[in-house]
């Protein structure tokens, strides 16, 4: 089925994230965040599909337009969902606006 077979018709979730940016000298800018969520996006049937998620990690600018991206991810999965209780992950990545 549709959406509501799978209970995708019911979804909830927040999160709240405080982070730090500040310049180091002539060598750019860095930035500090992490982030707490939980959520569950099939909120409508009976099962256990809640997770929550820890996330930290840094950001640097070595140019106002370029950003060098590094997070560390902990998932906490509900057993039912997943048949695991969690996940750990590194995510890298880059950014350029132009």
């Amino acid at each position: 089925g549709g959406a509501a077979a799978d209970g995708r018709d019911v979804q909830y979730g927040w999160y709240i994230e405080p982070s730090y940016r500040f310049e180091v000298g002539k060598y750019g800018e860095l930035g500090f965040f992490g982030r707490y969520s939980d959520y569950d996006n099939e909120a409508g049937n009976s099962s256990d599909t809640n997770i929550t998620q820890f996330d930290f990690g840094l950001n640097y600018w070595p140019h106002p337009q370029v950003v060098l991206k590094a997070d560390w991810q902990i998932e906490d999965q509900a057993l039912e969902t997943t048949g695991k209780t969690g996940e750990e992950r590194l995510n890298l990545g880059v950014g350029y606006q132009f």
